[in-house]
Formats: C-alpha cells, sequence, structure tokens
C-alpha cells in the first residue's frame, strides 16, 4: 500500500509539470508566432519602400550619380588645395626675365620692320603706276590692231510722204515727236479755241497713214487698210461752241470700199472711240447703228452722237475718204474739195 501511495505521489507531480512544460511551450510559441509576423510586415514595408524609391531613381539618375560620386570629390579636393600649398611657385630668374624681355623686343622690331618696308613699296609702286610711259614702252605695251571690221550696210529709212493739200484753208501746224503725241497735241488745240470754219493741221513731224491711225488710235480692219493711199490731211471745223475734227486719206484701190467700209460700221463706234473721246461726248439722241444721206449726190453715211450735230460721219468722194465727226463740217470739207 505504500507503494501505491508513492507511487501516485509521485505521479501527481509529473503530471502537473507536463501540464506546466506545455502550456509554456503554447506562450513561445505564439510569441515566435508574432515576432515573426512582425518581421516579415517590416521586410514587407522596406520591399514596398525600395519598389516606390526605384522609379525616381530611374527619372534622376543624376541624383544617384552626384550622391555617389560627392564623397570621392570632397576627399580629392582638400588632397588639391594640400598639395598646391605644399609645392611653392620657382621665382624668375634674372637670365629669364631677361630672355624673355629680348623676345617680345625682338617681335616688336619685326613687326615695325615689316610695316616700315610695306609703306616704302607702296609709296615707290605709286610712283611708277603716276610716271607718263615713254614712246618706246608705249610701243611695246600697246597691243596689236584690231582686224578690221567690214562696214554694215546702214539701212536707210524711208522717207515720209510730203503732205499733200487736198483743199486751200487756213493752216495750223502741231508739234509733235512721235504719233503717240498726236492725240494729245490734237485736244490741246480744241481746247485753245481754233478759228472758225476749216483749218487745215499740219505738223512738224510728217506721219504715213499708217503711223496717223496708230497715233490717233483708229483701228481699221486690213483688207480695208491695203486699199487706202499714201496721202493724208487732217482738218478742224468750227461753227459756234461746236470744234470738230475730220480727216481725208487717199484711195489707192476702190474695189469694194463700199462693202468693206458698210462691215466696219459694226465695230466703227469701238474703234474710233479715242478719237472721238477728245471731240465731245455722247448725248441723249445717241443712236447705236447707221443711216444713209447725201449731200451734191455724194452718198454720206452717218451714226447720230448727239443733238448738237455730233458723231461719225464718212464718205467717199472721186477716190478719198472723207470721214470727219459732223454732217456740217463734211459738207463743208465737200465744197471746199469740189472747188478745187
Amino acid at each position: 500500500m505504500e507503494k501505491k501511495l508513492e507511487q501516485q505521489t509521485s505521479d501527481e507531480p509529473t503530471e502537473e509539470k507536463l501540464e506546466f512544460l506545455k502550456r509554456i511551450e503554447v506562450r513561445t510559441m505564439a510569441k515566435d508566432i508574432a515576432r515573426l509576423r512582425k518581421e516579415e510586415a517590416k521586410k514587407e514595408r522596406e520591399r514596398i519602400e525600395a519598389l516606390q524609391k526605384e522609379p525616381e531613381q530611374k527619372e534622376n539618375p543624376q541624383i544617384v550619380l552626384s550622391q555617389q560620386q560627392l564623397p570621392k570629390e570632397l576627399s580629392k579636393k582638400p588632397q588639391a588645395s594640400e598639395k598646391q600649398k605644399l609645392i611653392p611657385r620657382r621665382p624668375l630668374k634674372q637670365s629669364e626675365k631677361l630672355f624673355i624681355r629680348l623676345f617680345i623686343g625682338a617681335i616688336l622690331i619685326f613687326l615695325i620692320f615689316n610695316a616700315v618696308a610695306f609703306g616704302f613699296w607702296y609709296f615707290l609702286k605709286k610712283n611708277t603706276a603716276s610716271q607718263p610711259i615713254s614712246q618706246d614702252a608705249r610701243q611695246e605695251v600697246q597691243a596689236p590692231p584690231p582686224a578690221p571690221i567690214a562696214p554694215q550696210p546702214i539701212p536707210v529709212k524711208p522717207a515720209p510722204p510730203t503732205p499733200v493739200v487736198f483743199f486751200q484753208a487756213p493752216k495750223q501746224e502741231l508739234f509733235i515727236t512721235a504719233p503717240s503725241d498726236l492725240l494729245f497735241e490734237l485736244q490741246d488745240f480744241l481746247l485753245q479755241a481754233p478759228p472758225l470754219g476749216i483749218t487745215t493741221i499740219t505738223l512738224s513731224n510728217t506721219l504715213s497713214v499708217e503711223e496717223f491711225l496708230q497715233g490717233a488710235n483708229i483701228m481699221v480692219p486690213q483688207d480695208l487698210k491695203e486699199r487706202l493711199g499714201e496721202n493724208f490731211m487732217l482738218f478742224s471745223y468750227v461753227a459756234g461752241q461746236k470744234n470738230r475734227l475730220g480727216f481725208i486719206i487717199d484711195l489707192k484701190d476702190t474695189t469694194n470700199v463700199v462693202e468693206l467700209l458698210g462691215s466696219w460700221e459694226e465695230s466703227m463706234e469701238q474703234n474710233v472711240t479715242s478719237f472721238f473721246n477728245i471731240i465731245g461726248k455722247k448725248g441723249s439722241a445717241y443712236t447705236p447703228f447707221f443711216r444713209s444721206t447725201s449731200y451734191s449726190k455724194i452718198p454720206i453715211r452717218f451714226q447720230t452722237f448727239s443733238v448738237i450735230d455730233f458723231g461719225i460721219v464718212y464718205g467717199i468722194i472721186d477716190n478719198k475718204l472723207l470721214f470727219t465727226s459732223s454732217l456740217e463740217s463734211f459738207h463743208r470739207a465737200v465744197d471746199l474739195l469740189e472747188t478745187i
């Protein structure tokens, strides 16, 4: 019995110890697990911070390099300054100073000598250029004479035709230098109140029929122009306040002239606009077509511009084309032509 009691007493403490040890192990394990979790959480935070810093280092690599190089540069600077302090500057010797001065002086003398030589050379060259060349030297310098050039025939401009007077009347001369001056001079002539009646207008520079039509800016069809002769006469007619102009041109060929003039009527008003603009303006009686009449059995074609006897009037008299700006001036010109 005693043995059994002893065994029971000895067994109870061991069980309590085992239970106590188990509890201690559970607590230590819990602490270890908590500690491990803290360490893992700390590592995870460090890893996240490192990941966040990597993009900044990639965007600004100079910062990282400067941070890495900064200690080296700081360590080098004091060493260089210390070396400079440790190595003293050697003063130049008297012979070295003398050599430097001589070298600089030689350079200055060389430059001065070259400048004087250049000035002397330029002065001599200028004097030799200004001196006259002797006759012998001129003969040596002169180039051989060029080969003679065959004379070119000078084109001879045909003399303008002698102005023809188709009838006798007072004369007035206009000074012109070119056909382009004709309209301006005629306009000035009409503004200066020409004498009453018919006045023949002579030109200081005699013009051909072609030049007269060009200067008056009158465009004549080519078929009709080929039938015009070489003589023309320009005249004015003044009656009261009316100043009118007209001209007479020889016809070298009267074949189909009447038909050609009739076909020209379609564009005649536009072809003589510049010539009639210096005479007067169109009025309310303007008609865009031509009509027929006669005077002294001479057929007349006319187009009225205004009631004050202003318009295009033309007719053929004895192989001559009479072209005026009014019926009255046409009649007076016919009268003078018939008295010849």
